[in-house]
């Protein structure tokens, strides 16, 4: 069985997988594909638990601006283009050294991402 997001676009119901969104991204920065995919579809599972969300309805805010991150929210819920995706850097910045990487990453807590990716009710 293949693991999808439910998505309704107007009258369409569209399920969109991780291949899916591997293949409109493309094979670099996939780990942020990865993030998007997990992310939303958490999301909606606690923000629409009782119905298939309509993309008219969904935003995107993250701390994080690479490009897997947002092709895959451009993806699944076309906010770049609906005007409803937003980036704030300064959002769950940490530095990343002590955990023997390098350099600044960006992240989003789990409880504030279901915070700001919002499906409005019916």
């Amino acid at each position: 069985m293949e693991d999808y997001i439910e998505i309704m676009d107007g009258n369409a119901l569209l399920k969109i997988s991780y291949e899916d969104m591997v293949k409109y991204h493309g094979r670099f920065n996939i780990g942020g594909v990865a993030i998007a995919y997990k992310a939303i579809k958490m999301a909606f599972s606690r923000l629409s638990p009782d119905r298939i969300p309509q993309r008219e309805e969904t935003g995107f805010f993250s701390g994080m601006s690479g490009s897997g991150v947002l092709d895959g929210a451009e993806m699944v819920l076309r906010a770049r283009t609906r005007g409803t995706l937003a980036v704030d850097p300064a959002l769950g910045a940490v530095n990343a050294t002590a955990g023997g990487c390098r350099g600044r990453h960006q992240h989003l807590p789990a409880w504030q991402l279901f915070e700001r990716l919002r499906c409005c009710p019916p």
